[in-house]
Parts: C-alpha cells; sequence; structure tokens
C-alpha cells in the first residue's frame, strides 16, 4: 500500500484547518464592536470538554493562570464562562445578581422536586412564584436558625446525633481501622430529617438508605458539566441512558417521600404543635394563617424540605469527613481544640452557644473549608440577560462556573495557601484574645455568593462545629498506617478524601452518661 505523499498530507491538513476555521466563524460568532473575555478555541461537538479531565477545578484553576480570572470556553454545544477570583465572583454575583442568578434549562433540572425546584430553576422559568418560594424558604430557615428557643432544641438533637455516631464509630471500628463516610452520612442526614419533618430513622431503615443512595444519584448526575445535559446526543449509548433513567426514578422517589411526610405531619398536627414550630414543616403550615394547606402548598413545602436535604446531607458529612482528615494528619490541632474546651467549658459537653468562646475551633472549620474546597465548583449559573462584566460583553443564556477552588487557592489573598493554618482565621479583639476574623472569613468561598448562597449555611456550620467539638473534647482518633491520611481528593460534585481510615476511642464518661 502506497503512502500518500507529504504534498497530500500538507493538503489534507490545510482543509482541515480550512474547515475548522469555517466551524468557529459559524458556530462560534462574536457580536460585532463587542469584545468576549479571552478563551479556548472549542472542538466541534464536544467542544472543550475532554480538556477538563477528572478534576475540572483543576483545569480551571490553570486556566485561569493563562488567561486571567473571567475566561471563556464551550462544553459540547453550550457556551459558558469561568470566574476565577474573588473581585470578579463578587461583581457578578453580588453587584450584578439580578443578572448573573438565572439557571441553566438544562434536561435533569426539570426532574428536581417535581418540576417547582427552587435551587435549579429561576425567575425566568418560573416567574414571580420562584421569588416567593424562595424568600419563603429563606425565612423559614432562617427562623430555625435564629429563635433561642428553638437553637436550644436544635442544639440537643444535633448533640444526641453526634453522640450516637461516634459510639457506633467507635464500635464499628473497634476490631478494624474503617471508612467512617457512610456512618458520617446518615448522622447528618437524620438531623436534616429532624430539622426538616422532625423525624429521624435507624441507619438500617430501608426507606432511609434508599433516600440516601437517591442523593448520590443526583450528586453523580449534577456535576459542573455534566456530559448528559451539555452534550445531550450522548443519550444514544446505552450506558448514559440508563444514567439518566435511573435519576429521574432516583429524583421521582425523593419527592414523593417528602410529600408523604408532609401530608404525614400536616394531618397530624395539633394547635400546639403550630403554636411553637419545632421543624420546616410545621412552621410552614403556621405561616399560612389557618394551618390548613392546599395539595399545591404541600407539594411546595416538599419541594422545600426535599433540598435542604439533599444540599444539606451531601456537603456537611464531606466537610466532616475532611475535618477527621485534617484532624488525623495533624494531631497537635486536636489537642489544642481539647484544651481551649476544658478551659472555656469544662466536664460538660459543648453547646452551640460555646461558639464565641472557641474561636480556634471555628478557625480550624474555616480552614478546613478553605484548603479542601469541598465544593470546588459552584452548581452552574446563567445569565438572564446580556450584560458586561470587566469590560467584557457577556451575552444572554451563557452559562456561568464559579471556580471556589481557585478563590480559596489565590496566593495574593492567601500566602502560602497550600499550607494548612488556621490561625489565618483568627486575629485579637480589643481585649488581648483570640477572636475570629470576620475580614479572613468573607474571603474564602464554599457555599457560594448573592441570590444562589447555600440558604442552609448556618445549620452546617453549627452541626460542624458542635460535631467537632464533641469530638475533640471526647475521642480519640487513629489513622490506618496501611492508609495513611492525605490531602488527595476523590473528584465529584463534591471532593471527598480519599484515604480515610481510622480507629475511634471514646475517652471520657460525659458521652456515655448522656
Amino acid at each position: 500500500m502506497e503512502l500518500p505523499s507529504l504534498f497530500e498530507v500538507l493538503v489534507l491538513f490545510a482543509l482541515f484547518y480550512v474547515a475548522f476555521l469555517t466551524y468557529n466563524n459559524l458556530f462560534c460568532p462574536k457580536p460585532s464592536g463587542k469584545q468576549l473575555p479571552p478563551g479556548l478555541f472549542p472542538w466541534p461537538v464536544v467542544g472543550n470538554a475532554p480538556l477538563l479531565g477528572s478534576e475540572p477545578h483543576k483545569t480551571f484553576h490553570e486556566l485561569a493562570e493563562k488567561y486571567g480570572p473571567i475566561y471563556r470556553i464551550k462544553l459540547g454545544s453550550v457556551k459558558a464562562i469561568v470566574l476565577s477570583d474573588l473581585k470578579t465572583i463578587k461583581q457578578a454575583l453580588v453587584k450584578q445578581r439580578q443578572v448573573f442568578g438565572g439557571r441553566m434549562r438544562f434536561e435533569t433540572y426539570k426532574y428536581l422536586q417535581n418540576g417547582i425546584s427552587n435551587v435549579f430553576n429561576d425567575v425566568s422559568t418560573q416567574g414571580e412564584v420562584w421569588s416567593k418560594t424562595k424568600l419563603e424558604m429563606l425565612r423559614h430557615l432562617h427562623n430555625l436558625s435564629t429563635s433561642t428557643t428553638v437553637r436550644k432544641k436544635m442544639n440537643d438533637f444535633i448533640t444526641d446525633d453526634v453522640i450516637y455516631m461516634l459510639k457506633k464509630l467507635e464500635i464499628t471500628s473497634e476490631t478494624n481501622f474503617v471508612n467512617p463516610e457512610d456512618i458520617i452520612r446518615k448522622a447528618a442526614a437524620n438531623t436534616l430529617c429532624t430539622i426538616c419533618f422532625g423525624k429521624r430513622y435507624d441507619y438500617d431503615d430501608k426507606d432511609f438508605c434508599e433516600l440516601l443512595q437517591a442523593n448520590e444519584v443526583f450528586s453523580a448526575v449534577v456535576s459542573a458539566g455534566a456530559m448528559i445535559d451539555t452534550m445531550p446526543w450522548i443519550r444514544v449509548f446505552p450506558k448514559h441512558r440508563q444514567i439518566l433513567e435511573a435519576y429521574k426514578k432516583a429524583m421521582k422517589y425523593r419527592h414523593k417521600w417528602a410529600l408523604k411526610l408532609v401530608e404525614e405531619i400536616a394531618t397530624s398536627s395539633t394547635d400546639k404543635d403550630l403554636l411553637e414550630p419545632k421543624n420546616v414543616v410545621t412552621s410552614m403550615i403556621k405561616s399560612n394563617g389557618n394551618g390548613k394547606i392546599t395539595t399545591k402548598y404541600m407539594d411546595q413545602i416538599a419541594s422545600i424540605c426535599s433540598e435542604v436535604f439533599a444540599a444539606g446531607q451531601d456537603t456537611t458529612p464531606t466537610a466532616f469527613n475532611w475535618i477527621i482528615n485534617y484532624l488525623l494528619l495533624y494531631p497537635n490541632v486536636m489537642k489544642r481544640m481539647k484544651n481551649d474546651i476544658n478551659e472555656a467549658v469544662g466536664d460538660r459537653l459543648p453547646t452551640l452557644f460555646d461558639r464565641p468562646k472557641l474561636p480556634y475551633i471555628d478557625a480550624f472549620i474555616h480552614e478546613t473549608f478553605r484548603q479542601s474546597s469541598i465544593l470546588p465548583i459552584s452548581i452552574p449559573h446563567a445569565t438572564l440577560k446580556q450584560t458586561a462584566l470587566c469590560g467584557y460583553h457577556i451575552p444572554q443564556g451563557i452559562m456561568v462556573f464559579v471556580n471556589q477552588y481557585s478563590v480559596n487557592r489565590d496566593p495574593n489573598v492567601w500566602p502560602d495557601p497550600e499550607k494548612f493554618d488556621p490561625m489565618r482565621f483568627l486575629c485579637k479583639d480589643e481585649s488581648g484574645g483570640m477572636t475570629m476574623n470576620s475580614e479572613a472569613v468573607d474571603k474564602y468561598l464554599i457555599f457560594s455568593m448573592g441570590l444562589r448562597k447555600c440558604p442552609g449555611l448556618d445549620l452546617a456550620k453549627g452541626w460542624l462545629f458542635l460535631a467537632t467539638a464533641i469530638l475533640a473534647q471526647t475521642c480519640e482518633l487513629m489513622p490506618d498506617p496501611a492508609h495513611p491520611p492525605s490531602l488527595d481528593a476523590i473528584p465529584g460534585l463534591t471532593l471527598r478524601p480519599r484515604c480515610l481510615r481510622l480507629k475511634l476511642r471514646i475517652n471520657t464518661l460525659e458521652v456515655q452518661k448522656h
């Protein structure tokens, strides 16, 4: 067989290059007189998707070093921009929140909360209904996290859940080193069930386990730049078609589960229950005035509770896994926390109300947020109309990635960003004591900001503080020498520690007597 000549190869290459430029001019037009952000040249059909790899947050971080804090990419047929520094992100999500507060109209979003999702809809899809529902969600979560009476009750049931979790970890790790993720996930999920519905589940309950499995399906499908949405043609392949069908089934189950609990509470709640709401459902029923709610409103309550559960059930336990991972890596941190608790609290168990007296624990949790970047890329936004950002033209309907990982690793903000140092988040108060550095707290990014800021932020921080404080006061952690902890992460919608195995021992009697 005769090989092609060099001339023939060059001709083929030239033809391919011309076709490539033609594609770019036809499908990637630049608005006349308006400058788009710099960015990558997209390949036909797949765009820049193959370049992202298994850790897109790191790829985005590297591209920001080349193109700057705002640049454009293309995933399949979907055009997108990536925001990578705090100043640019604040300009977009806070100062221009009404423009950058949209969501993409992806296929997978249609199956969330029976189509009435607060997190995955916006004013362009649901109008004023979305705005009112969003405000209602924020109001009820705010009431639960700020009311002194409710906080006392929350403190009690979080403490119960944490103690049960620690006892469970002690039992399961008695004879061998274990990965604590499953137990931690179920403990955090039970707290969320109590917050939303006033109900706990046994760790082995079939419905409870199926619910947690549905949430894993959600996390696997709804991730940054998910192929199933940005390249819908991929569904012709059996594997991806099966993934989508499993996702639809899981989301239907999750909403049905929440709706059933709402209906049970609505039909069984007494006047006394509504007089002093103990969970999101009773709080929303009370706000309805006469306590009688329509089927449509029950569906709305179920949607809100389901989303609160789904959001917290992934991020909160993942954050606590990293907290344990760092305590295994830096045992001196745990010693300091234990000493601080002994001085500020004494022999009793810490409470949510002790948080101002234990700033080092708070600082440790925030440094864990910063360095682990548990949610490295926030769920994509979309522009609701064309606008300008940092001097660049931004079209309407473009997907917007917020690379929180880059914000948390910016050397201009965080000196030596790879170093784990809780002291970044501390400063001296007027009396010379240590307190949280509010300026530093405003510079890291995990829970997004603006219209899409995590509504359960205060609840998550409360759970993590109490769990960390009780763990530090009462327990001893032993890493697995065969699988030592590291900073390596398993990529996904959230980043999870890659090597997390331990033995846990409860050293004090306080937990046993609770």
